[in-house]
Protein backbone atom coordinates (compact mmCIF):
# COMPACT_ATOMS: atom_id res chain seq x y z
CA UNK A 1 0.00 0.00 0.00
CA UNK A 2 1.70 3.37 -1.19
CA UNK A 3 2.42 6.07 1.74
CA UNK A 4 -0.26 8.53 2.69
CA UNK A 5 2.59 11.42 1.21
CA UNK A 6 2.45 9.49 -2.17
CA UNK A 7 -1.82 9.29 -2.33
CA UNK A 8 -1.61 12.91 -1.83
CA UNK A 9 1.11 13.40 -4.22
CA UNK A 10 -0.54 11.24 -7.04
CA UNK A 11 -4.57 13.23 -6.39
CA UNK A 12 -2.50 16.72 -6.67
CA UNK A 13 -1.01 15.71 -9.79
CA UNK A 14 -4.26 14.00 -11.36
CA UNK A 15 -6.48 17.45 -10.10
CA UNK A 16 -3.38 19.67 -12.01
CA UNK A 17 -3.68 17.36 -15.09
CA UNK A 18 -7.43 18.14 -14.92
CA UNK A 19 -7.08 22.04 -14.20
CA UNK A 20 -4.34 21.84 -17.51
CA UNK A 21 -6.64 19.65 -19.54
CA UNK A 22 -9.29 22.19 -18.95
CA UNK A 23 -7.23 25.61 -19.75
CA UNK A 24 -5.18 24.46 -22.91
CA UNK A 25 -7.38 21.42 -23.74
CA UNK A 26 -4.48 18.75 -24.52
CA UNK A 27 -3.97 16.48 -21.09
CA UNK A 28 -0.91 16.91 -19.34
CA UNK A 29 -0.93 13.36 -17.44
CA UNK A 30 1.68 11.56 -20.06
CA UNK A 31 4.16 13.88 -19.05
CA UNK A 32 3.38 14.99 -15.39
CA UNK A 33 2.29 11.49 -13.67
CA UNK A 34 4.14 9.12 -14.85
CA UNK A 35 7.86 10.88 -14.95
CA UNK A 36 7.07 11.67 -10.71
CA UNK A 37 5.80 8.21 -10.34
CA UNK A 38 9.03 6.22 -12.37
CA UNK A 39 11.14 8.85 -10.33
CA UNK A 40 9.24 7.03 -7.27
CA UNK A 41 9.47 3.35 -8.21
CA UNK A 42 12.98 3.51 -10.11
CA UNK A 43 11.17 2.55 -13.51
CA UNK A 44 13.48 5.38 -15.65
CA UNK A 45 12.94 3.71 -19.03
CA UNK A 46 9.58 3.30 -19.22
CA UNK A 47 8.85 6.82 -18.21
CA UNK A 48 11.22 8.09 -20.61
CA UNK A 49 9.68 6.54 -23.37
CA UNK A 50 6.34 8.06 -22.32
CA UNK A 51 7.47 11.25 -21.91
CA UNK A 52 9.16 11.33 -25.25
CA UNK A 53 5.73 9.96 -27.27
CA UNK A 54 3.93 12.73 -24.92
CA UNK A 55 6.38 15.22 -26.46
CA UNK A 56 6.53 14.17 -29.68
CA UNK A 57 2.34 14.77 -29.85
CA UNK A 58 3.03 18.33 -28.00
CA UNK A 59 5.39 19.06 -30.64
CA UNK A 60 3.02 17.83 -33.53
CA UNK A 61 -0.06 19.79 -32.33
CA UNK A 62 1.86 22.92 -31.62
CA UNK A 63 3.60 22.11 -35.26
CA UNK A 64 0.06 21.93 -36.60
CA UNK A 65 -0.99 24.77 -34.73
CA UNK A 66 2.38 26.92 -36.13
CA UNK A 67 1.54 25.67 -39.86
CA UNK A 68 -1.96 26.79 -39.40
CA UNK A 69 -0.75 30.52 -38.50
CA UNK A 70 2.06 30.86 -40.74
CA UNK A 71 -0.09 30.01 -43.81
CA UNK A 72 -2.62 32.71 -42.84
CA UNK A 73 0.47 35.10 -42.28
CA UNK A 74 2.09 34.01 -46.02
CA UNK A 75 -1.17 34.85 -47.30
CA UNK A 76 -1.59 38.44 -46.23
CA UNK A 77 2.20 38.95 -46.54
CA UNK A 78 1.78 37.95 -50.32
CA UNK A 79 -0.74 40.18 -50.41
CA UNK A 80 1.36 42.81 -48.70
CA UNK A 81 4.27 42.16 -51.39
CA UNK A 82 2.02 42.08 -54.17
CA UNK A 83 0.52 45.08 -53.41
CA UNK A 84 3.80 46.72 -52.86
CA UNK A 85 4.97 45.69 -56.09
CA UNK A 86 8.13 43.44 -54.82
CA UNK A 87 9.89 40.54 -56.47
CA UNK A 88 9.12 36.56 -55.95
CA UNK A 89 12.51 36.62 -54.27
CA UNK A 90 11.37 38.43 -51.62
CA UNK A 91 7.91 36.95 -51.37
CA UNK A 92 9.90 33.65 -50.49
CA UNK A 93 12.53 35.43 -47.85
CA UNK A 94 9.98 37.20 -46.24
CA UNK A 95 7.81 34.08 -45.54
CA UNK A 96 10.35 32.47 -44.08
CA UNK A 97 10.94 35.10 -41.48
CA UNK A 98 7.70 34.77 -40.87
CA UNK A 99 7.80 31.05 -40.18
CA UNK A 100 10.69 31.72 -37.98
CA UNK A 101 8.84 33.90 -36.40
CA UNK A 102 5.56 31.81 -35.73
CA UNK A 103 7.69 29.04 -34.71
CA UNK A 104 9.60 30.65 -32.18
CA UNK A 105 6.78 32.25 -30.58
CA UNK A 106 4.64 29.26 -30.39
CA UNK A 107 7.61 27.08 -29.14
CA UNK A 108 8.47 29.93 -25.95
CA UNK A 109 4.65 30.04 -25.22
CA UNK A 110 4.58 26.42 -25.00
CA UNK A 111 7.96 25.91 -22.86
CA UNK A 112 6.41 28.91 -20.31
CA UNK A 113 3.31 26.75 -19.86
CA UNK A 114 5.41 23.94 -19.03
CA UNK A 115 7.73 25.47 -16.39
CA UNK A 116 4.61 26.95 -14.84
CA UNK A 117 2.73 24.05 -14.70
CA UNK A 118 5.53 21.80 -13.46
CA UNK A 119 6.44 24.22 -10.72
CA UNK A 120 2.87 24.40 -9.35
CA UNK A 121 3.06 20.03 -9.31
CA UNK A 122 6.22 21.46 -7.06
CA UNK A 123 4.38 23.59 -5.13
CA UNK A 124 1.29 21.04 -4.69
CA UNK A 125 3.32 18.54 -3.12
CA UNK A 126 1.39 16.46 -1.07
CA UNK A 127 -1.35 18.18 -0.47
CA UNK A 128 -4.79 17.54 0.24
CA UNK A 129 -7.23 18.89 -2.97
CA UNK A 130 -11.03 18.34 -3.04
CA UNK A 131 -12.59 16.61 -5.87
CA UNK A 132 -14.29 18.90 -7.83
CA UNK A 133 -14.69 20.14 -11.67
CA UNK A 134 -11.98 22.76 -12.68
CA UNK A 135 -13.92 26.00 -13.33
CA UNK A 136 -13.64 26.41 -16.88
CA UNK A 137 -14.04 29.81 -17.71
CA UNK A 138 -10.67 30.12 -14.87
CA UNK A 139 -8.44 27.78 -16.68
CA UNK A 140 -9.29 29.18 -20.21
CA UNK A 141 -8.40 32.86 -18.72
CA UNK A 142 -5.48 31.36 -16.30
CA UNK A 143 -3.60 29.53 -19.39
CA UNK A 144 -4.41 32.27 -21.58
CA UNK A 145 -2.84 34.86 -19.72
CA UNK A 146 0.70 32.47 -18.69
CA UNK A 147 1.53 31.60 -22.27
CA UNK A 148 3.43 35.12 -22.15
CA UNK A 149 5.00 35.37 -18.92
CA UNK A 150 8.38 34.14 -19.18
CA UNK A 151 10.39 35.71 -16.13
CA UNK A 152 11.37 33.27 -12.80
CA UNK A 153 9.72 35.58 -10.58
CA UNK A 154 5.95 35.97 -12.40
CA UNK A 155 6.11 32.31 -13.79
CA UNK A 156 6.97 31.35 -9.36
CA UNK A 157 3.36 33.59 -8.51
CA UNK A 158 1.46 32.32 -11.27
CA UNK A 159 2.52 28.76 -10.25
CA UNK A 160 1.45 29.40 -6.09
CA UNK A 161 -1.90 30.89 -8.13
CA UNK A 162 -2.66 27.45 -9.95
CA UNK A 163 -1.41 25.33 -6.97
CA UNK A 164 -3.67 27.82 -4.60
CA UNK A 165 -6.78 27.50 -6.85
CA UNK A 166 -6.56 23.73 -7.21
CA UNK A 167 -6.52 23.08 -3.47
CA UNK A 168 -9.39 25.54 -2.79
CA UNK A 169 -11.48 26.77 -5.40
CA UNK A 170 -12.24 30.22 -5.74
CA UNK A 171 -9.19 31.33 -4.22
CA UNK A 172 -7.88 34.07 -6.68
CA UNK A 173 -10.86 35.27 -8.65
CA UNK A 174 -10.69 36.44 -12.53
CA UNK A 175 -10.68 40.25 -11.88
CA UNK A 176 -7.59 39.14 -9.85
CA UNK A 177 -5.88 37.55 -12.48
CA UNK A 178 -6.42 40.24 -14.79
CA UNK A 179 -4.27 42.44 -12.00
CA UNK A 180 -1.97 39.97 -11.94
CA UNK A 181 -1.29 39.86 -15.74
CA UNK A 182 -0.69 43.27 -16.25
CA UNK A 183 1.92 42.95 -12.97
CA UNK A 184 5.60 44.21 -13.84
CA UNK A 185 8.66 43.07 -12.04
CA UNK A 186 9.48 46.19 -10.05
CA UNK A 187 5.69 46.83 -8.80
CA UNK A 188 5.70 43.08 -8.11
CA UNK A 189 8.62 43.72 -5.65
CA UNK A 190 6.91 46.73 -4.19
CA UNK A 191 3.92 44.87 -3.58
CA UNK A 192 6.51 42.00 -2.01
CA UNK A 193 7.44 45.19 0.50
CA UNK A 194 3.36 45.91 1.18
CA UNK A 195 2.79 42.77 2.34
CA UNK A 196 5.90 42.07 4.51
CA UNK A 197 4.88 45.35 6.27
CA UNK A 198 1.26 44.29 6.61
CA UNK A 199 -0.93 42.83 8.91
CA UNK A 200 -3.29 40.73 8.37
CA UNK A 201 -6.39 39.93 9.93
CA UNK A 202 -7.48 36.31 9.33
CA UNK A 203 -10.75 33.88 10.20
CA UNK A 204 -10.89 30.28 9.97
CA UNK A 205 -7.60 30.31 8.60
CA UNK A 206 -8.42 30.96 5.14
CA UNK A 207 -10.20 34.01 5.09
CA UNK A 208 -8.33 37.21 5.18
CA UNK A 209 -11.03 40.00 7.11
CA UNK A 210 -8.50 42.68 6.30
CA UNK A 211 -5.25 43.45 5.50
CA UNK A 212 -2.98 46.75 6.10
CA UNK A 213 0.30 48.46 6.46
CA UNK A 214 -0.33 50.08 9.91
CA UNK A 215 0.59 54.15 10.53
CA UNK A 216 2.32 54.48 13.02
CA UNK A 217 1.44 58.20 13.95
CA UNK A 218 -1.84 59.74 13.99
CA UNK A 219 -3.02 62.06 10.99
CA UNK A 220 -0.81 60.25 8.90
CA UNK A 221 -1.12 60.14 4.97
CA UNK A 222 1.49 57.43 4.65
CA UNK A 223 4.33 59.32 4.09
CA UNK A 224 5.87 58.32 6.78
CA UNK A 225 6.22 54.67 5.24
CA UNK A 226 8.82 55.70 2.79
CA UNK A 227 11.64 55.13 5.62
CA UNK A 228 10.66 51.64 4.87
CA UNK A 229 10.78 51.51 1.01
CA UNK A 230 7.04 52.85 0.80
CA UNK A 231 7.21 56.27 -0.59
CA UNK A 232 4.23 58.05 -1.58
CA UNK A 233 4.72 57.42 -5.42
CA UNK A 234 5.41 53.97 -4.45
CA UNK A 235 1.65 53.52 -2.79
CA UNK A 236 0.10 55.40 -5.96
CA UNK A 237 1.58 52.75 -8.02
CA UNK A 238 0.30 50.06 -6.28
CA UNK A 239 -2.86 51.83 -5.91
CA UNK A 240 -2.92 52.34 -9.97
CA UNK A 241 -2.27 48.22 -10.37
CA UNK A 242 -5.67 48.11 -8.03
CA UNK A 243 -3.71 46.06 -5.15
CA UNK A 244 -4.43 48.73 -2.25
CA UNK A 245 -7.80 51.15 -1.52
CA UNK A 246 -7.16 54.62 -2.46
CA UNK A 247 -7.59 55.87 0.77
CA UNK A 248 -4.40 55.78 2.57
CA UNK A 249 -5.35 56.11 5.79
CA UNK A 250 -8.69 54.06 6.07
CA UNK A 251 -9.22 52.00 9.28
CA UNK A 252 -10.42 48.96 10.83
CA UNK A 253 -11.77 47.81 14.45
CA UNK A 254 -9.66 45.34 15.73
CA UNK A 255 -11.36 45.66 19.41
CA UNK A 256 -13.52 42.49 18.87
CA UNK A 257 -10.28 40.60 18.75
CA UNK A 258 -8.94 41.83 21.85
CA UNK A 259 -12.14 41.40 23.38
CA UNK A 260 -12.96 38.05 22.37
CA UNK A 261 -9.60 36.75 24.67
CA UNK A 262 -10.70 38.91 27.48
CA UNK A 263 -14.28 37.89 27.21
CA UNK A 264 -13.00 34.06 27.57
CA UNK A 265 -10.82 34.76 30.16
CA UNK A 266 -13.37 35.83 32.85
CA UNK A 267 -15.83 33.41 31.57
CA UNK A 268 -12.91 30.82 32.23
CA UNK A 269 -11.79 32.11 35.69
CA UNK A 270 -8.25 30.39 36.18
CA UNK A 271 -7.42 30.04 32.65
CA UNK A 272 -4.19 31.21 31.48
CA UNK A 273 -5.06 33.58 28.40
CA UNK A 274 -2.24 32.14 26.91
CA UNK A 275 -4.19 28.74 26.50
CA UNK A 276 -7.43 30.34 25.64
CA UNK A 277 -5.35 32.29 22.56
CA UNK A 278 -3.76 28.60 21.28
CA UNK A 279 -8.06 27.75 21.39
CA UNK A 280 -8.83 30.88 19.10
CA UNK A 281 -6.26 30.62 16.83
CA UNK A 282 -7.96 28.66 14.17
CA UNK A 283 -11.27 30.97 14.39
CA UNK A 284 -9.62 34.06 13.94
CA UNK A 285 -5.75 35.10 14.57
CA UNK A 286 -3.20 38.23 13.13
CA UNK A 287 -0.42 37.44 10.82
CA UNK A 288 2.52 38.74 10.30
CA UNK A 289 6.00 38.36 8.97
CA UNK A 290 4.87 34.89 7.71
CA UNK A 291 3.76 33.84 11.65
CA UNK A 292 0.52 33.87 13.53
CA UNK A 293 0.25 36.10 16.39
CA UNK A 294 -2.32 37.53 18.77
CA UNK A 295 -3.17 41.05 20.48
CA UNK A 296 -2.19 40.80 24.19
CA UNK A 297 -4.12 43.63 26.18
CA UNK A 298 -1.62 45.09 28.97
CA UNK A 299 -4.28 46.26 30.77
CA UNK A 300 -6.54 44.55 33.10
CA UNK A 301 -10.09 45.90 32.26
CA UNK A 302 -10.50 46.08 28.47
CA UNK A 303 -14.40 45.33 28.29
CA UNK A 304 -15.50 46.58 25.23
CA UNK A 305 -12.20 47.90 24.29
CA UNK A 306 -12.24 50.11 21.30
CA UNK A 307 -8.77 49.64 19.08
CA UNK A 308 -9.04 50.94 15.85
CA UNK A 309 -5.87 50.32 13.29
CA UNK A 310 -5.03 52.78 10.46
CA UNK A 311 -3.33 52.28 7.73
CA UNK A 312 -2.83 51.58 4.21
CA UNK A 313 -5.02 48.74 3.38
CA UNK A 314 -4.80 46.14 0.41
CA UNK A 315 -7.41 45.81 -2.35
CA UNK A 316 -9.73 42.47 -2.25
CA UNK A 317 -7.33 41.59 -5.27
CA UNK A 318 -4.68 42.18 -3.00
CA UNK A 319 -5.64 40.48 -0.13
CA UNK A 320 -5.98 37.54 -2.74
CA UNK A 321 -2.24 37.75 -4.13
CA UNK A 322 -0.81 38.28 -0.63
CA UNK A 323 -1.43 34.81 0.28
CA UNK A 324 1.51 33.59 -3.22
CA UNK A 325 4.03 36.48 -2.47
CA UNK A 326 7.01 35.41 -0.34
CA UNK A 327 7.78 37.98 2.31
CA UNK A 328 10.70 39.61 3.91
CA UNK A 329 9.99 40.63 7.33
CA UNK A 330 11.53 44.65 8.08
CA UNK A 331 13.50 44.47 11.50
CA UNK A 332 13.19 48.35 11.54
CA UNK A 333 9.44 48.48 11.31
CA UNK A 334 8.64 45.42 13.72
CA UNK A 335 10.45 47.59 16.34
CA UNK A 336 8.15 50.86 15.21
CA UNK A 337 4.92 48.72 15.28
CA UNK A 338 5.87 46.90 18.57
CA UNK A 339 6.34 50.47 20.29
CA UNK A 340 3.66 51.56 18.40
CA UNK A 341 1.15 48.96 20.00
CA UNK A 342 2.64 49.29 23.62
CA UNK A 343 1.27 52.95 23.90
CA UNK A 344 -2.01 51.73 23.08
CA UNK A 345 -1.28 48.78 26.08
CA UNK A 346 -1.47 46.15 23.81
CA UNK A 347 1.32 43.55 22.82
CA UNK A 348 1.69 41.33 19.26
CA UNK A 349 2.48 38.04 20.85
CA UNK A 350 3.38 34.86 18.52
CA UNK A 351 1.52 31.84 18.98
CA UNK A 352 4.68 29.20 18.60
CA UNK A 353 6.17 30.12 21.99
CA UNK A 354 4.53 33.50 23.34
CA UNK A 355 7.40 35.53 22.62
CA UNK A 356 6.64 38.99 22.74
CA UNK A 357 7.32 40.93 19.26
CA UNK A 358 10.47 43.05 19.78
Amino acid sequence: MPDPATVGQILGLIKLAQFTASGIGADPVRFLFPTWLARREGAARLAEAETSARVMEIEAEAQSNAIREIAEAQIDAHQNLQAAGLGIEADVDFAERVEQSVRFRALKRQANIETIVNAAAAELDDAEVPDEEPDHDWTARFFEYIQDVSTDEMQSLWAKVLAGEIERQGTTSLHTLGILRDLDHNTAQLFEKMCSLSLFYVVNESIVHDARVVLLRDYSDGNELAEYGLPYNALNRLQEHGLITPAYNSYMEYGPFVNVLNGLAKSNQGVNIEVLAHAVRHAMAIEYADQAWYLKSLKEDTADAQLRITGVQLSNAGKELSRVVTLSPDASYSTALASFLRSRHLELVRFEDNAALH
